[in-house]
Order: structure tokens, then C-alpha cells, then sequence
């Protein structure tokens, strides 16, 4: 799986880690969440590139869900 993809495109593990991560996040998929925030530690990634990561993410989730209804009224 990973390994095809990260050889074949040449991207680093950890940022497919971290990428499937904050991808999973967005769908509340949170046992995918936990499952490549523990492969993006198993493949060296920095705390804070994982946190980071999980942060761009959450303005995916936050402004659809929580903020919409508050500026343009809930129906």
C-alpha cells in the first residue's frame, strides 16, 4: 500500500501519514485518525508537523460544520 505510493511518487511516509490523518479527520473517521497519527510517529514525523497538519485540517471541518449555520442563519 504506502510503500508502492511513497516509492512510486517519491513522497515521504510520514507526510502521507500525516496527510491521510488530517483527511480522515475531516470525514470524523477518528480509529483512521489515531491509526496514521501512529504511522506518522512510526515513520519519524516531528510532533509539530503532526500537529500542524491536524490544524490545517481542522478549518476544513470547523467552517462547514460550527460556522456556517452561525453566519447564514440554520435551517
Amino acid at each position: 500500500g504506502l510503500d508502492k505510493l511513497t516509492q512510486h511518487y517519491n513522497i515521504s511516509q510520514k507526510i502521507i501519514e500525516i496527510g491521510l490523518a488530517a483527511a480522515h479527520q475531516c470525514h470524523r473517521r477518528w480509529d483512521w485518525v489515531a491509526e496514521h497519527i501512529k504511522g506518522a510517529y512510526q515513520a519519524a514525523a516531528d510532533e509539530a508537523a503532526i500537529a500542524e497538519g491536524l490544524a490545517l485540517a481542522m478549518f476544513q471541518v470547523v467552517y462547514p460544520t460550527l460556522l456556517m449555520p452561525v453566519i447564514f442563519g440554520a435551517n
